[in-house]
């Protein structure tokens, strides 16, 4: 087993975006909980909606590259 080509592997397979797994996962249980701390819980929706605004927000400080403009 070539431990190299396994990893090459597994990374071909990951998403290009961390927001394409928070979609993904948003569509299929939007109220499940998605990220849970001392004192907040976010659902995979609320997490979706996070993603969206700080895309948003950090476009407009010429931060990052914008989602599509479908949200997804």
């Amino acid at each position: 087993m070539n431990i190299a080509l396994s990893v090459e592997n597994i990374i071909a397979e990951l998403p290009r975006r961390l927001h394409e797994v928070v979609d993904e996962q948003a569509a299929i249980a939007p109220k499940q909980s998605a990220v849970v701390d001392h004192a907040t819980t976010l659902s995979f929706e609320e997490l979706r909606q996070a993603t969206i605004h700080t895309s948003a927000r950090l476009g407009e400080l010429g931060g990052a590259r914008r989602r599509p403009s479908n949200g997804c």
